[in-house]
């Protein structure tokens, strides 16, 4: 079964120690293995380093024998690892955030193929989805991202897809027409049983 794992760059650990990690799972997994490298927020405790994506990606990316995904939040550092995609016929990671729009575009515009990864949540109604996600999500992860409090309500659409079903769905295919290869759906919950019921959900709508 193939599976892909998300490492982080920052700041922290040395590049080599890291790099022969991820090297070492792509030779011994080949194709049933694809690496995610990201560059995070600053406000979780590291220090994002454009400059550590790139070194890891040349280093990994001639041995990557499925899709090596680069991708980097906050919209200077997410045109640079869409500028490294192409330079590595790599895939762009697009995080759902408030750069969503200039980045699809300046992927588009690249020639780079990408996918997005988006939180999501699915309810009875959209003002239900959107209040479980609030809920569950709390105010720490939007205002990490400069969004105020009494904001956040009325900002949750820059930040993932929610509401019934068939919303879901539409907002799915919004991103697919707009040029993403994949969307990586985030199931927002509280608990396992709130996952399987999500997941659940989401199978039902979601070929």
């Amino acid at each position: 079964m193939p599976w892909s794992e998300t490492f982080q760059a920052s700041s922290l650990g040395p590049l080599v120690s890291r790099a022969s990690i991820i090297k070492e799972l792509l030779k011994k997994f080949g194709k049933r293995f694809s690496a995610n490298l990201v560059i995070g927020n600053a406000a979780y405790g590291l220090r994002p380093d454009y400059d550590l994506l790139h070194n890891m990606t040349l280093r990994i990316a001639p041995l990557s024998q499925r899709e090596l995904k680069l991708g980097a939040e906050g919209l200077v550092n997410g045109k640079k690892a869409i500028d490294l995609a192409a330079q590595t016929n790599s895939v762009a990671y697009i995080l759902h955030t408030t750069s969503i729009n200039e980045l699809l575009s300046y992927a588009s515009e690249s020639k780079v193929r990408f996918m997005v990864y988006t939180l999501a949540r699915i309810a009875e109604t959209r003002a239900i989805a959107a209040a479980e996600l609030m809920h569950i999500k709390g105010t720490a992860y939007f205002e990490r991202r400069r969004i105020l409090r009494d904001e956040i309500s009325q900002r949750l659409g820059e930040f993932s897809i929610f509401g019934t079903g068939e919303d879901v769905v539409m907002q799915v295919r919004s991103l697919v027409s707009r040029g993403a290869s994949k969307v990586v759906l985030y199931p927002v919950f509280s608990g396992a049983k709130d996952l399987i019921s999500q997941m659940n959900l989401l199978s039902d709508w979601i070929e």
